[in-house]
């Protein structure tokens, strides 16, 4: 059962992971943007506006998912060293 335990929170720092480069991806592309003097980003194909909040909600986002895959690792490591002593 733990073995199985730590799988999936090795699963869930992957998904996490994933995350974080699409959320990095937006940011770029947000940051790529033409802005004006009081921090808002046009993008011209869509015709829509971004406030510079949404870039600092962005990495804030970025910033929880990363500690949420670190102790989804480190917690799947300990189960499966645990698993590993019980079943030696």
């Amino acid at each position: 059962m733990l073995r199985y335990m730590g799988y999936v929170c090795a699963g869930l720092a992957g998904i996490s992971l994933s995350v974080n480069v699409v959320l990095g991806i937006l940011v770029y592309m947000r940051m790529q943007m033409p802005y004006d003097d009081t921090g808002t980003y046009f993008d011209a194909e869509t015709l829509l506006v971004y406030k510079e909040q949404t870039i600092l909600v962005l990495a804030v986002v970025m910033g929880l998912v990363a500690l949420f895959m670190a102790g989804a690792f480190w917690f799947g490591r300990k189960l499966l060293r645990i698993w590993q002593t019980e079943n030696a």
